[in-house]
């Protein structure tokens, strides 16, 4: 029944998509990543969704009479359809329902699933939509050629993914990012939001049945990060030792603070006496959207101890637990932990021999810090009594165990299906695992575990179902926004040509899509391939011929295709002309 009230395959389409002799289609750049799921290799436009989407761009831009919102449980929506009539519709992502009703001179009636069109609801859906990378992405293309007034063959592929993308996560629930949705026709379910006390955002538009008001007065708030640190701190009683202390990460106080790391700070504090703690996190998104970095970010607010273990595609379960090592290895180990790094020893060579020998001297050169470094090595090497094997437990567990947060980077590289699911016992709020040891590990209640994964990389592994049900909060990270990206590239590179940065980071786009179009998988053009054009421009003094050894060449192998994306994109942005200054 919802499938037919949402998506109305039946109706006419609209605007600029009438002239189409069919509405489905079957070129691989109309597919969503999802189309693997229910029927393939068809898209088919909903002309309910197009009128949605079209509204909520109304919406934006204050130009339509109604209002998107949500709480911190539920999204919210509100459309007046006549001069007497408001349509209301509230969405709970976490059991799916829908409700929807009919507010007339004050008073909510019910309303009858042959009353309304569906627009009201697609808008309440609209926040979890977007919660989605492909959604997200392809939203924010669409509506800047929608402003333009594109023609019909600019649009069509972004709206037919944005369509392909919300059947596939709704009708199909083995679909990554699937949407719940049960219809109820609803009466004193709204009655307890009717105050603004219960909105903490409006996303678009004006709530006047809700009360929450304008989009404009209630934009996220610009948090500090010891303002969120005095809210949503971990069990602020509990007294850490010095070598935790150390581990808790430190941000500086610039660092642009994501809502989506807000949102998951406080689900975790705000959940932490309940019965249901939320505990288990994922992040995905792109290389560059800040995942390792909301993590430790994360790790920072709560004021806990952070940890990272990073997978590749021959991990295996033993490693993610702990395994028995040769007992002289232990030592050396936990010795070169106790040690300055080589990086200090290389830019702090008077700091780190201080640290070796508990002397000063300021002429101390890196060998010579080095050449200490490894005395203390051999010397306890050869204390190290104990002969065979000696069990060391991975950092995984001792997050688990003690109650830091623990991030598990790149889950999806691996490799062997299974490898994660051993990690199901622990991922349980009150789990626990036996150790080879006998020890048997129960798992912290402050512990958080962070998983983080890239959606852009081939060879990626679809993480098992057993391991994404155990998530209590799947966050997907958007792209961030091009003045974000200018930015970034700026602090790390010192590139300071915004307007030639501009340009960079539309190629970026443009070579992303056009691999993605045409299925080019044996390269990457991410952040990091960013970077590395900014940085070696900088150098060069030439961003043509940069990009040529940079995001060129690190977008494909194939030469033929280099050469066409140097072609069709790169030279309409950049000549061989040297563009700035050396």
């Amino acid at each position: 029944m919802s499938n037919i009230i949402l998506f109305d395959f039946q109706g006419d389409l609209p605007a600029p998509f009438d002239t189409l002799d069919s509405p489905r289609l079957t070129e691989p750049q109309h597919l969503s990543v999802y189309n693997g799921y229910g029927e393939k290799q068809v898209s088919t436009l909903s002309p309910a969704l197009i009128s949605a989407i079209h509204v909520y761009l109304d919406l934006i831009n204050a130009a339509a009479n109604g209002g998107v919102g949500e709480s911190a449980q539920c999204t919210f929506a509100e459309y007046r359809s006549t001069a007497e009539e408001i349509r209301l519709a509230r969405y709970n992502a976490n059991s799916g329902v829908l409700s929807y009703g009919i507010y007339k001179h004050g008073v909510l009636y019910p309303c009858s699933d042959t009353e309304f069109d569906p627009l009201v609801l697609w808008l309440a859906l609209f926040p979890s939509l977007l919660d989605d990378q492909e959604f997200h992405r392809q939203f924010d293309m669409y509506k800047k050629l929608y402003a333009n007034n594109e023609k019909l063959d600019s649009l069509l592929s972004p709206m037919s993914i944005l369509c392909d993308n919300a059947y596939r996560r709704i009708t199909q629930m083995k679909c990554p990012n699937h949407l719940p949705v049960n219809l109820f026709p609803s009466l004193g379910r709204f009655s307890n939001v009717m105050t603004n006390s219960n909105i903490i955002k409006v996303r678009a538009g004006y709530l006047q049945v809700f009360g929450a008001g304008k989009a404009e007065s209630a934009k996220s708030k610009e948090w500090t990060l010891s303002e969120l640190q005095t809210n949503y701190a971990m069990n602020p009683s509990r007294t850490l030792t010095p070598k935790e202390q150390s581990l808790i990460p430190t941000i500086p106080a610039y660092f642009d603070i994501p809502d989506q790391a807000v949102f998951i700070c406080r689900h975790i504090a705000g959940t932490t006496n309940s019965q249901t703690p939320i505990r288990n996190i994922m992040l995905r998104g792109k290389s560059g959207t800040g995942k390792t970095g909301s993590a430790r970010l994360i790790a920072a607010i709560l004021g806990r101890p952070y940890l990272l273990f990073t997978c590749s595609s021959d991990t295996e379960a033993m490693d993610l637990i702990g395994q028995p090592v040769p007992a002289g290895m232990l030592a050396v180990k936990q010795t070169s932990k106790q040690l300055p790094s080589y990086d200090r020893m290389v830019y702090d060579p008077a700091g780190a021999y201080l640290a070796l020998t508990g002397r000063e001297n300021e002429q101390a050169t890196t060998q010579q810090c080095i050449a200490v470094y490894m005395r203390h090595i051999r010397q306890d090497t050869m204390n190290q009594q104990s002969a065979g094997f000696v069990y060391s437990s991975s950092d995984l567990i001792a997050a688990l165990k003690n109650g830091y947060v623990i991030e598990v980077q790149e889950a999806a590289s691996i490799q062997k299906p299974g490898v994660l699911i051993s990690l199901n016992s622990l991922l349980e709020q009150n789990g626990s695992i036996r150790l080879l040891t006998g020890e048997h590990i129960v798992r912290h209640p402050e512990a958080v575990v962070i998983m983080t994964t890239n959606v852009d990389y081939e060879g990626l592994e679809a993480i098992n179902q057993s391991v994404l049900d155990r998530m209590d909060l799947i966050v997907d990270l958007p792209d961030p926004p091009q003045k974000k990206l200018i930015q970034r590239l700026k602090a790390a590179t010192g590139f300071q040509d915004e307007a030639v940065l501009a340009k960079m980071v539309e190629v970026a786009e443009k070579i992303e899509e056009y691999c993605r179009v045409h299925a080019i998988h044996d390269g990457v053009c991410g952040f990091r391939s960013l970077l590395s054009w900014a940085a070696s421009a900088k150098l060069t003094g030439n961003v043509y011929h940069s990009a040529l050894h940079t995001i060129v060449s690190k977008a494909t192998n194939e030469r033929d295709e280099q050469d066409k994306i140097i072609d069709e994109i790169l030279i309409q942005y950049f000549s061989e002309i040297p563009s700035i200054a050396v």
